[in-house]
């Protein structure tokens, strides 16, 4: 009997078809992730439709689960399955590709799937002391993750800023100038062609879109720094964030990434992930998680805490006048994202974001 048993799981798990998208996701796909991975006893199959399945463990019980769209960015479709049992609930969720053609091709220009699914398995090898979702299912066109709360607000919680900053530092130290940088081939650094995405005629369009919209907002100091940012961003902000010394970045943080629960700090969301400066990866999630009053009151405090965790890491040689002038650099070339967000077709959503960059760091010696 355990024999038949294993000769089915290992039929299972090298027939089963990989999913490009929810709609095709099938009972032997699911049920041989998940027997690969140990999510279920050997017993166990599932059984499911495009969104509703029945679980069944030695047939005496039944499980349903049902597929659920999460928030998710213009470059990603991301579904939670839920599993309710008779002993318990479960749920997974499946990252994939997005369905309009423009999207999935900037998608697959920017590697977003394959930098995410290097990024966990590496971190099986190298862990983060982050807190992060399990990888049970990778390829270039789908992920499937465990899954865990996150915070789905758009701004930074005030109490949770500093455990936040402090998390992200002892991520960075642990990775700070290490030669596992170079050698992951999934990874860019933050100045390779791929990510500078920010064309200065694009961004120019944008801007003045953006302006158009929104420019009365803005304080005249930073209004007139404007117009170099566009180059800048592919110049000399590109070029200083993506030196040495380098560690493994996030890329695109931002308070919907955060999970903040019983298993401490943690990050969702790497599809964005690089090498680069620390303080980036800090001014991201400023930028966009504070508003421009508190930030300006906040910021100076919070990358104290950020530089501290780095110490404490056993970073050296980095003084808190090197991080102040990456974090000033990273909320400049935030704002250049923010513009092109802000005057894109479609992300008019975003451009609540990009008014929040009112107030940036003397963002115009950075450029």
């Amino acid at each position: 009997m355990r024999s038949a048993i294993a000769a089915g799981r290992r039929r299972l798990l090298s027939t089963a078809a990989a999913p490009v998208q929810i709609e095709e996701v099938t009972a032997e796909w699911l049920t041989a992730q998940l027997l690969r991975c140990g999510e279920l006893p050997p017993s166990s199959a599932v059984w499911c439709g495009c969104f509703g399945a029945v679980l069944r463990r030695s047939d005496t019980s039944r499980r349903r689960f049902e597929a659920t769209p999460l928030p998710a960015g213009p470059l990603a479709r991301v579904h939670r399955l839920h599993l309710a049992t008779s002993d318990g609930a479960r749920s997974v969720v499946l990252k994939s590709a997005p369905l309009d053609a423009l999207a999935a091709s900037a998608a697959s220009s920017g590697r977003h799937l394959e930098r995410e699914h290097g990024f966990y398995k590496a971190m099986v090898k190298e862990p983060s002391p982050l807190h992060l979702p399990r990888l049970l299912y990778g390829a270039a066109d789908a992920l499937l993750l465990s899954d865990v709360e996150a915070n789905a607000g758009d701004t930074l919680p005030a109490d949770a800023a500093s455990s936040v900053v402090r998390a992200l530092g002892q991520h960075h130290a642990s990775f700070w100038a290490s030669p596992l940088l170079g050698l992951w081939r999934w990874l860019p650094q933050l100045d390779a062609p791929l990510l500078a995405q920010y064309e200065p005629a694009l961004c120019e369009a944008a801007m003045a879109d953006a302006l158009s919209r929104f420019g009365a907002q803005l304080p005249h100091d930073l209004r007139a720094a404007l117009p170099g940012l566009p180059a800048a961003a592919r110049g000399p902000l590109l070029a200083r964030l993506g030196s040495q010394p380098r560690t493994l970045l996030h890329g695109d943080l931002r308070p919907r990434s955060l999970l903040l629960g019983a298993g401490g700090v943690g990050l969702l969301g790497w599809g964005d992930c690089a090498a680069g400066r620390g303080p980036f990866d800090v001014a991201r999630l400023l930028s966009c998680g504070l508003e421009a009053a508190e930030r300006s009151e906040a910021e100076h405090a919070l990358l104290a805490e950020y530089h501290e965790a780095l110490q404490e890491g056993g970073v050296t040689a980095y003084s808190m006048y090197d991080a102040w002038e990456d974090y000033r650099h990273g909320t400049a070339y935030a704002l250049v994202g923010a513009l092109a967000e802000a005057g894109a077709p479609g992300l008019e959503a975003d451009a609540e974001a990009w008014c929040a960059l009112l107030y940036t760091p003397d963002c115009s010696h950075a450029a």
